[in-house]
């Protein structure tokens, strides 16, 4: 796909591998640019890891789209896809072209993307204090639904479950098989499958399951892909339990046995997000010395998307 936005001096197109360090120089210059209004003095923002973006383009190529004007990168969008529920993210543009229909034309061509894939619902994460961006996609025809919180552990030795393993390649038909049910009782538009595939096969972080008598019980994807000299912290990107699995100690299980690992692993923080409307998930969380540092408000189209189950985490955002 490539097409010019009529009347405006840009192109929209699919990254390509020559577009990395650009996306990444975008990337931290927004984030900069927005870090610094937030505090009221200067920040420099770290880069993301390009191995992120690699796997990003990997899972899907033509859903990872950059704005070019005069031959220079100027925006970035990402899509991507579970079963037929999209979202979107990260979404960069450069300050100075904010508010001149770049970032309306990326999002509009990533839009169309999902929805050429068969995706039924769409979504994303927005920061929930920035009300020019939640007023962007309410245009779009997005509703505002759930707070995601983010809360964050910081992590030191302690014993871990002997029962949560780690996951490889041998597992994966397996692995699948259960995601795809089990991301069906959630929402029947859901397959979380695809996090599964690229974070085995781009090394962003480990995949552990938790069984009970060889049956799995939970499942939860780890992205750890920041070099340790550079970050120190790794993020639960899926935990997947079954609705009908009301288990608090299988949970609870799970989140010590990632903490050990990923403290073993030299990772000393560890972030989760989870849905505000998860009073019992906060109690939980709060009662393992997590603390929530922020939070987004998550959109989505049609309005009516919801998710059943308590014990489920994914995150909706880049």
């Amino acid at each position: 796909m490539m097409s010019t936005n009529e009347g405006a001096p840009f192109v929209i197109r699919p990254m390509l591998e020559d577009d990395i360090e650009d996306v990444r120089r975008v990337g931290q210059i927004t984030w900069s640019d927005v870090a610094t209004r937030d505090i009221g003095k200067k920040v420099r923002y770290p880069v993301r890891p390009r191995k992120v973006i690699e796997a990003y383009s990997w899972s899907d190529p033509q859903g990872c789209l950059v704005a070019e004007k005069e031959g220079e990168v100027v925006g970035s969008i990402f899509s991507h896809v579970w079963g037929r529920v999209g979202w979107i993210g990260p979404f960069e543009v450069l300050p100075e072209l904010q508010s001149k229909g770049v970032g309306k034309a990326l999002f509009a061509a990533a839009e169309g993307h999902l929805l050429r894939r068969g995706c039924a619902i769409t979504g994303l994460e927005t920061m929930a204090h920035v009300p020019r961006n939640i007023q962007f996609y309410m245009r779009a025809g997005y509703t505002p639904g759930d707070l995601a919180l983010i809360s964050t552990k910081v992590l030191g030795p302690a014993v871990g479950s002997n029962r949560l393993e780690r996951a490889g390649e041998g597992a994966r038909d397996e692995l699948l098989a259960w995601s795809k049910a089990a991301s069906a009782a959630i929402n029947p538009y859901l397959d979380y499958s695809s996090e599964i595939v690229m974070a085995l096969e781009k090394d962003l972080g480990p995949v552990f399951v938790l069984r009970q008598d060889a049956r799995i019980k939970a499942l939860a994807v780890v992205h750890a892909y920041h070099p340790l000299a550079e970050a120190d912290h790794s993020s639960l990107r899926l935990l997947l339990m079954p609705p009908d699995e009301k288990d608090e100690g299988a949970f609870r299980e799970v989140m010590a046995g990632i903490e050990h690992r990923m403290f073993e692993m030299g990772r000393r923080r560890l972030f989760a997000r989870f849905l505000s409307s998860k009073v019992q998930m906060f109690n939980l969380l709060a009662d393992l010395d997590y603390r929530v540092e922020g939070a987004n408000v998550r959109l989505s189209k049609p309005r009516d998307y919801a998710e059943k189950g308590e014990f489920n985490m994914a995150a909706w955002a880049g």
